[in-house]
């Protein structure tokens, strides 16, 4: 219920629309804003319901990770728990890209990481535009520190499947390996 220092405006426009403001303060000296006669009786309710999952971190109920007790503890002597959840991850990821791997046509299949700096290949056929590099002069380091020997650069044409259909894209650039013995 506002009491004391009530200002309201009522404003009409020309299409017959109509908007009340009002701001005052209550019984208790607060401010209070609203629009509409009952606006006060539309306020949120803030009353909080409880969190009946479990929590990411510690695995206990009642929490969320970001209200754990634990994490915040563990977050003090460094991030241990964070480390071997890592680990873990990392484990399965690897499995997962072994599993992948073994099902793919090793003589046709292509994984291309649209996030690699070059593309490689071993399969001079699949090169619409090559260029022979001298034996040795072109290294390469690839993700477990393996180094390998380009033989060629040049541009692949790649077949790529979206939403079911084959789309064919050219300009690809690649890099060709040789076989290592």
């Amino acid at each position: 219920m506002l009491n004391r220092g009530v200002n309201s405006l009522n404003i009409k426009d020309d299409s017959g629309s109509s908007a009340l403001y009002s701001k005052g303060t209550d019984s208790k000296g607060t401010d209070s804003k609203g629009t509409g006669s009952d606006s006060q009786q539309h306020k949120k309710s803030k009353t909080k319901s409880k969190f009946t999952g479990s929590c990411h971190y510690c695995g206990k109920k009642g929490h969320k990770r970001n209200e754990c007790r634990k994490m915040k503890q563990d977050s003090k002597y460094g991030d241990v728990n964070t480390a071997a959840a890592g680990a873990s991850c990392g484990q399965l990821l690897s499995a997962h890209a072994q599993f992948v791997a073994e099902q793919i046509n090793k003589d046709y299949a292509w994984l291309a990481d649209s996030g690699a700096t070059h593309h490689m290949t071993s399969h001079r056929e699949w090169f619409t535009q090559y260029e022979s590099i001298p034996k040795d002069s072109l290294s390469i380091t690839i993700g477990d520190s393996t180094m390998l020997y380009a033989a060629g650069r040049g541009q692949v044409a790649v077949d790529v499947m979206i939403n079911g259909r084959k789309i064919r894209h050219t300009r690809r650039r690649a890099t060709r390996t040789r076989h290592q013995a």
